[in-house]
């Protein structure tokens, strides 16, 4: 039996990842444009709940745009947008993509 690959299981496979990019942006080699797009792609990620229907969560939502705030102040917001579009983009795409029933 194949596993189904479901938007929840979309999202928490990004933020994983974005949690592993950042800390190797962030202590290996560090890159203010990668650490950006690694915290874009983790808000953008856990911006939304999947569960039969999408839900934003306000509090993490709001969250993402005052570092979205915090990143223009400091010169990356194109790549923090990068990282949410693609933390967004991604387990929606997977979510419309799933077969439903």
């Amino acid at each position: 039996m194949m596993a189904r690959l479901d938007a929840k299981r979309v999202a928490e496979a990004l933020v994983w990842a974005a949690a592993i990019f950042y800390l190797y942006w962030f202590f290996g080699n560090p890159n203010p444009v990668g650490s950006g797009v690694a915290i874009g792609l983790l808000f953008g990620a856990w911006s939304v709940q999947y569960r039969p229907t999408p839900r934003v969560h306000p509090f993490i939502a709001g969250m993402g745009l005052v570092l979205l705030l915090v990143h223009t102040v400091y010169g990356t917001p194109f790549a923090y947008l990068v990282g949410a579009a693609l933390g967004l983009g991604l387990p929606y795409a997977a979510y419309r993509l799933m077969p439903k029933g």
